[in-house]
C-alpha cells in the first residue's frame, strides 16, 4: 500500500509500508487515501501520539504507515481504497539527482471516484 494523506498536508509525503530491501517490497502500489475522521483534528493526532517527532519542525504528520494504521484503528483517520494501483519504484535521493535528471515542480490532480473506476 502506499498511503496519500488528504486535506491541505502540502508538506506530507507519501508514505509506504515497504521499501526496497524487504521483503515484500514490490515498486506497485495500491492507493490509499488517507483523511481525518469527521470531528478530528490534527491535534487529535498529535495528542494520541501518532503524529511524526518531526511534526513540530517540519509540519509532516505521518513518517510511518504503523501510525496511519493506528491511527486508523483509533479512529482518528479514515482510509479509502479508489482502486488504483501506481508504478512508482523508490529510488535513492543521489539516483534522482544524478546527471540528466532535472528537477521539475510536482503538480497534483484531484482523484474523482466515478463508476469507471
Amino acid at each position: 500500500d502506499i498511503y496519500l494523506v488528504g486535506g491541505n498536508r502540502a508538506y506530507q509525503p507519501n508514505v509506504v509500508l515497504t521499501r526496497p530491501g524487504v521483503p515484500g517490497y514490490s515498486p506497485h502500489w495500491d492507493v490509499v487515501v488517507v483523511h481525518s475522521a469527521p470531528g478530528i483534528t490534527v491535534q487529535g493526532i498529535i495528542n494520541a501520539g501518532l503524529a511524526s517527532p518531526r511534526f513540530a519542525t517540519t509540519g509532516l504528520l505521518f513518517d510511518n504507515a504503523e501510525s496511519i494504521l493506528q491511527a486508523a484503528r483509533y479512529g482518528l483517520v479514515t482510509l479509502t481504497e479508489p482502486g488504483l494501483v501506481v508504478l512508482c519504484p523508490i529510488v535513492p535521493a543521489a539516483t534522482a539527482e544524478a546527471n540528466g535528471h532535472t528537477a521539475e515542480p510536482e503538480t497534483f490532480m484531484i482523484l474523482t471516484g466515478s463508476s469507471t473506476f
